[in-house]
């Protein structure tokens, strides 16, 4: 009958903020109860919504622009979009988002045991790499979808994203788990040069000017883009080891711009840095920081470039925010809104890089003084971070290609072995090419044995002949070239032959994959001075035209897993500096200058780190050039401590010592002189470059008689380009007479010194003269005694310290007894004073005639104005003024 049938309602409309087409569909129908007598019927209503439209594409290449000049195309990761979800099971009762009218509706759709209900979803990104993920999404009825309606359905949907982005718990209706799938987040121009591990993605909706409402019921008129994410950085985690996702949003620059180089419309802004993607500033979370300090055998020992994390780069992964940005994008009140401003600029900028967090060479010179700013299309100019998602095929390929780019610089430096070194090229690089050819399928498996033997032969050729002063991370990507063509046709058991790999590649088959991390940076260097007008501290060489002659910086780290099962995956690090002299230190104390072919630290896997230190030549100059000229005339094997050098992955330690010669005539003798310096040059933190110089020391003071009057003394100092880092002096003089008359003899001497010692690093100073007067009384050796009176005053942190001892001593035969008597005194200095009386609460303390007394209740020595201060006597209750009393005593009796 009729009346048992079925009604469905059909409500049109779109799931935002992808935009399939959909249908909300109202299903109402007679149901019998069964349970009830006489089975009565009832009318029973459920809602679900079917998608008339799985797939939507979307067209990177195509600017669509809002109302504020954004690049809606630039703001999506995806190029395809398709729902997996068809049909949704029975919904709950809508709670609409915004107020509707009879037959609309704009909600999230929700399920009895899932609030808001997860469509399933799979998305191909912009690199081709598809992902899964299932995430809420809006329906839209048709009228949403124009006018007036659109533009508050829109801002009501951005509206559940509220600022400050919380990382820690992203807008529930908004976001997509991904689970660290890796992600291309923008249009790429090298594998995975844009790609991140995306562990959440927040949805937005945006309107594009150029949209139709006529077109209403048809065709969307919003566009999903990213409102921001959270992600981790591969280059960032690979390289450093710091894990854990960091939200992450479009680069302003690129949300206007995309890459473009030059301006597409007059007064466009462009984007010759490639920057991409900003980090969020989360209050409380600290920022984000590749530091090396702490893993130098990925970095390079000589130099850690460390930085602090703002954005990546196309061209050069992880970038620093800027201090300021060229007047080109509107000066400083742009870099204000624009951090990444200078990056995007296309300019490296090494103080931007490095300022903040203080990275140095040799621990004394600032790297962002060291390395000449440079545009970052210059080739390695500034850190490049890679992080690549290789196989074997794709892997031996890209070693082709950078054996192939570094070995140009070689043959240009290296003369005596250009000929070598450009058949290993210009092979690699055929290699390249027919390898690239045959899996296009232009090219047959014999022509690639043929380039392949052809390579194989220029390499074994080449053998170990390069210079030493190649660079050493050449030599370990010619190592690992040696190793794959080693596997072309038999490899190990469980390792696929490369020869195979490559044949597996041109038939489409997926080859196990693994990730590779690199870091590249050959800056170009000048001079340093520790201040402006000064000569300068270090001085790479020019080379007088000869390359191999001129100062060179370069980091390389390698990490990768190898193509072998026995060989463990590992990082290859290269850290060069070559051809620079090193001056200590002018306009502070000239005293040295080192003449450096190299400072090389290197690791290789599996082996541990090496740091080779050559040294062409090592002059005493300005205050010590009289070293020089005894070091020429003296033998070293005539030195007691001839130099030393000691050579370590913190740095280099070395040591020179030289006596010389005792001295007397008559009644003059001088004896134990020594000369003393040493060098402490460390190759990469905090710690700066220590120099010190000492005549003779501490516990061998050199000694100076004259009959019966005599002293010694000792004096050194240790400096750095900040200061003077320690200080320690002595000197002490008096006199000795001693008499015998065989039964009885007996000794008197007196002697006076002053101590001095300063060390920086505590900040503590101290500064004591003494006198010393010792008599003794000897009667046939049985009978014995002594007197010793011992003296001295002195500042010691902060306070005026006196202390007096008188020590007696009597022996008879074995019996021997000693009675000491000690005092001290000690007065707090004027800072004491100040800084209690000028408004320092002192526990217990009590004013009177405007001192603050009770300082030594609190722990700090009182002054002597304090000592003498008028009190109330305690047990008289009179006033007492010791200043009076003392005077007092010596007032006259009239």
């Amino acid at each position: 009958m009729g009346r048992d049938h079925d009604v469905r309602v059909l409500y049109s409309g779109f799931l935002c903020p992808f935009g399939q087409r959909a249908d909300l569909v109202k299903v109402t129908e007679r149901k019998f109860d069964p349970e009830r007598p006489e089975h009565p019927a009832y009318l029973a209503q459920r809602l679900f919504i079917t998608c008339r439209e799985p797939v939507r594409e979307f067209q990177p290449g195509t600017v669509r622009r809002d109302a504020t000049g954004e690049r809606l195309n630039a703001l999506f990761p995806f190029r395809r979009v398709e729902l997996l979800t068809l049909v949704t099971p029975d919904l709950s009762p809508p709670g609409n988002l915004l107020p509707v009218r009879e037959g609309q509706y704009a909600f999230f759709p929700a399920v009895r045991d899932e609030d808001p209900f997860l469509f399933t979803v799979r998305a191909t990104d912009l690199a081709g790499r598809e992902t899964e993920f299932r995430t809420p999404l809006l329906f839209l009825t048709e009228n949403f979808n124009k006018g007036a309606e659109l533009e508050a359905a829109a801002k009501a949907y951005n509206a559940l994203d509220p600022e400050p982005v919380n990382p820690e718990a992203p807008p529930a209706k908004l976001c997509a788990a991904l689970r660290g799938a890796r992600v291309a987040v923008a249009a790429t121009s090298a594998p995975d040069d844009t790609t991140v591990e995306a562990a959440h993605l927040v949805w937005g909706t945006a309107l594009p000017t150029d949209r139709d409402d006529q077109f209403y019921q048809r065709i969307p008129g919003f566009l999903p883009v990213v409102r921001w994410a959270t992600a981790v950085l591969p280059a960032v985690s690979r390289l450093t080891g710091a894990l854990g996702p960091r939200p992450v949003r479009y680069a302003r620059r690129y949300r206007v711009a995309g890459f473009d180089k030059t301006p597409a419309r007059p007064g466009d802004a462009v984007n010759p840095g490639e920057v991409f993607l900003e980090l969020i500033p989360v209050t409380g979370a600290p920022p984000l920081v590749m530091d090396f300090a702490d893993q130098r055998d990925r970095s390079g020992g000589l130099a850690a470039p460390t930085l602090t994390v703002a954005g990546l780069s196309r061209l050069t992964g992880p970038v620093s925010a800027a201090k300021s940005s060229p007047a080109a994008t509107g000066g400083a009140a742009a870099a204000a809104a624009d951090p990444l401003g200078t990056v995007a600029d296309g300019t490296f900028q090494p103080s931007d890089f490095f300022d903040a967090i203080g990275a140095k060479l040799f621990g004394v010179i600032p790297l962002s003084a060291l390395v000449k700013a440079a545009g970052l299309d210059k080739e390695l100019k500034a850190p490049r971070f890679i992080t690549q998602t290789v196989n074997a095929a794709t892997g031996f390929l890209a070693d082709l290609r950078r054996i192939e780019r570094q070995l140009i610089g070689v043959a240009a430096r290296f003369p005596a072995v250009a000929a070598a070194v450009e058949r290993v090229r210009t092979t690699a690089l055929t290699l390249v090419k027919t390898i690239e050819a045959f899996i296009a399928g232009t090219a047959t498996l014999s022509q690639v044995d043929a380039a392949f033997r052809d390579f194989s032969a220029a390499l074994d050729a080449l053998g170990t002949g390069l210079p030493a002063e190649v660079d050493h991370a050449v030599i370990a990507l010619i190592d690992h070239l040696r190793q794959a063509i080693a596997i072309w046709e038999n490899a190990p058991a469980g390792v696929l032959p490369l020869r195979q790999a490559i044949e597996a590649a041109k038939a489409g088959i997926r080859l196990p994959e693994s990730v590779a991390a690199r870091l590249e940076w050959v800056p170009d260097i000048q001079r340093w001075s520790l201040r402006a007008g000064d000569p300068p501290v270090f001085d790479p060489h020019d080379g007088g035209g000869d390359p191999a002659r001129a100062g060179r910086f370069s980091v390389v780290v390698d990490l990768r897993g190898a193509l072998r099962p026995d060989v463990r995956p590992a990082a290859d690090v290269t850290c060069t500096l070559e051809e620079f002299d090193l001056v200590l230190l002018p306009g502070v104390l000239a005293a040295m200058r080192l003449d450096f072919r190299r400072v090389r630290f290197t690791v290789r896997a599996g082996e541990k780190p090496d740091v080779e230190v050559a040294l062409r030549a090592v002059e005493f100059i300005g205050a010590l050039s009289f070293v020089e000229t005894l070091r020429q005339i003296i033998p070293l094997n005539g030195f007691s401590d001839p130099p030393m050098l000691d050579v370590s992955p913190l740095g280099v330690r070395a040591r020179y010592g030289m006596p010389l010669p005792n001295l007397a005539i008559g009644v003059f003798s001088l004896e134990n002189i020594s000369l003393n310096a040493y060098l402490d040059l460390p190759f990469a933190g905090t710690r700066p470059l220590e120099i010190g110089f000492a005549f003779c020391r501490r516990d061998a003071p050199f000694r100076l008689t004259v009959s019966l009057f005599g002293g010694g003394g000792w004096f050194g100092i240790v400096l750095s380009p900040d200061g003077v880092r320690a200080l320690d002096a002595g000197l002490e003089f008096g006199a000795a007479a001693s008499i015998d008359f065989g039964v009885a003899s007996g000794s008197l001497s007196v002697m006076a010194g002053i101590y001095f010692h300063l060390d920086a690093a505590t900040g503590k100073a101290v500064l004591f003269g003494y006198l010393r007067a010792r008599g003794e009384v000897d009667v046939l050796g049985l009978v014995s005694a002594s007197i010793e009176l011992y003296l001295e005053l002195g500042y010691e942190g902060g306070d005026a310290v006196g202390r007096a001892k008188i020590t007696i001593t009597i022996e008879i035969g074995f019996f021997e007894e000693s009675v000491e008597i000690s005092c001290e005194k000690r007065f707090g200095g004027a800072q004491s004073l100040l800084s209690t009386a000028e408004g320092a609460a002192v526990p217990g303390a009590e004013a009177d005639g405007g001192l603050v007394l009770g300082a030594a209740a609190a722990g700090t020595a009182p002054t002597f104005a304090q000592m003498m201060a008028p009190y109330q006597d305690p047990v008289t209750g009179a006033r007492r003024d010791p200043i009076v009393e003392y005077c007092a005593a010596f007032a006259e009796v009239g």
